[in-house]
């Protein structure tokens, strides 16, 4: 992400800093690992929307994963007092599918604006039209 100043990208790397260590987000490298990834395993309660059961988090829509995460923090928060394991693996899952929807609309948003900017006539893909033939260079 792009900043006006180097104090507003330090403010920006503090505040990320901040969310991954409060567990609201994970860090952006995790979701490109091994485990990064997971499969939705049930339909959360209250979701209207298409059925994402059996899909990756990233293959879901962001509304979807936010609706996700609220249902994984709540299953964390009742889980009994001996299921660290289920509460942490919970909290870990619910920040994940928070940072996927969040990766996934600002890819939606930089595709907006690539499309806007090529409809536009800003950006343009050459063809092989654009291109000068060699012999049109040599005098």
């Amino acid at each position: 992400m792009t900043t006006c100043c180097p104090h507003c990208a330090e403010l920006r790397r503090r505040l990320v800093a901040l969310e991954i260590a409060a567990g609201i987000y994970v860090h952006e490298d995790d979701l490109y690992t091994r485990y990064g990834d997971p499969t939705v395993l049930f339909m959360p309660k209250g979701w209207a929307g298409e059925d994402c059961k059996g899909r990756r988090y990233s293959e879901c829509p962001p509304e979807f994963l936010d609706h996700l995460a609220g249902a994984l923090r709540s299953m964390s928060e009742r889980a009994p007092k001996d299921g660290k394991d289920f509460r942490d693996k919970n909290r870990r899952e619910a920040a994940m599918a928070r940072t996927w929807a969040r990766v996934l609309r600002r890819r939606a948003a930089a595709n907006a604006v690539r499309a806007a900017r090529e409809a536009n006539g800003v950006v343009r893909v050459l063809t092989e039209d654009d291109l000068i033939p060699d012999q049109d260079l040599i005098p």
